[in-house]
């Protein structure tokens, strides 16, 4: 199993929410190749920040067993997996029994790439490599203001698994600064940059270089299975992903104008321009589509 995760890549898809990581992770498991899951959330709960002796001894968190127990009973329907994993170990070692898990399921399907899509996996990037043999990592940055209009929306509308309304400076701070991680770790060999609007408006063009960074060949019917695959990737209680079983159609989407009023708006824009990152949505060809919030 270790073996196997050392000779094969783990690949991350990172980002802000509602940037279009589902829609991304869809299409990659679309691949005849591929093989994705619903969100691991796994470096979340990893660190035992608020156990001390854990902490001082490099052992996972308490919260981490039971969060990956459920992974694999409820989402993956997999207990005898489940059976397979440790409930406490070294942070390093759990971590790749947990990963070397996944490549087993992988290498049952005869696919040679597993794919995990946490967004919030973009504040763990450094354990990321320091834990996790060959894992390549592709980030995806979305138009600033619309992603801000949407994650305030959402957390709105599901405040339950939003963890409340979100504010609109969180709103804004949690864009700028994934979209700043993502821009300076696309720098090294093992990170990937995608851009949400070049994805929605020429899929393959942004796939087929994608693809040969994952080691696998594009494949056509990655732009024609992905919606269909995208089921199995979704938690039920996740409605607020689901319009990404619907074609990529680009559109205007009318969603900044109606969310935020004019001073929320000009703040939006100040704030983005005050960190520099104006040029990751002035002269788009089109405002993203309303379908791929994921």
């Amino acid at each position: 199993m270790l073996s196997f995760l050392k000779a094969k890549p783990t690949v991350f898809v990172v980002g802000c929410p509602r940037s279009g990581t589902t829609l991304l992770q869809s299409l990659l498991a679309a691949h005849p190749k591929i093989m994705s899951f619903p969100e691991t959330k796994y470096f979340i709960f990893l660190q035992p920040h608020r156990e001390p002796r854990r902490k001082k001894y490099k052992i996972v968190s308490r919260q981490l067993y039971p969060v990956l127990e459920a992974f694999l009973i409820e989402d993956l329907n997999r207990p005898e997996m489940a059976r397979r994993l440790p409930k406490v170990g070294l942070i390093g070692w759990y971590t790749r029994v947990f990963f070397g898990l996944l490549h087993d399921l992988a290498w049952e399907s005869q696919k040679s790439v597993i794919v995990e899509k946490t967004p919030e996996h973009i504040d763990h990037l450094d354990e990321i490599e320091r834990y996790v043999p060959n894992a390549k990592v592709i980030h995806i940055i979305r138009n600033g203001p619309e992603v801000a209009a949407s994650m305030y929306e959402v957390s709105r509308q599901y405040p339950k698994w939003w963890k409340g309304a979100s504010s609109l400076d969180y709103c804004v701070d949690r864009w700028i600064e994934t979209a700043q991680r993502s821009l300076t770790y696309s720098q090294k060999e093992n990170h990937y940059l995608v851009r949400y609007e070049d994805l929605v408006c020429d899929p393959e063009a942004v796939l087929v270089p994608l693809c040969e960074f994952l080691g696998v060949p594009f494949d056509p019917s990655m732009l024609t299975n992905y919606q269909t695959t995208s089921a199995s990737l979704l938690r039920d209680r996740e409605k607020w992903k689901h319009k990404v079983s619907q074609a990529i159609q680009p559109q205007k989407s009318d969603r900044f104008d109606r969310v935020f009023d004019d001073d929320q708006k000009q703040y939006v824009f100040d704030r983005i321009a005050e960190a520099g990152l104006s040029h990751l949505y002035i002269d788009l060809p089109s405002s993203p589509p309303s379908h791929a919030d994921t």
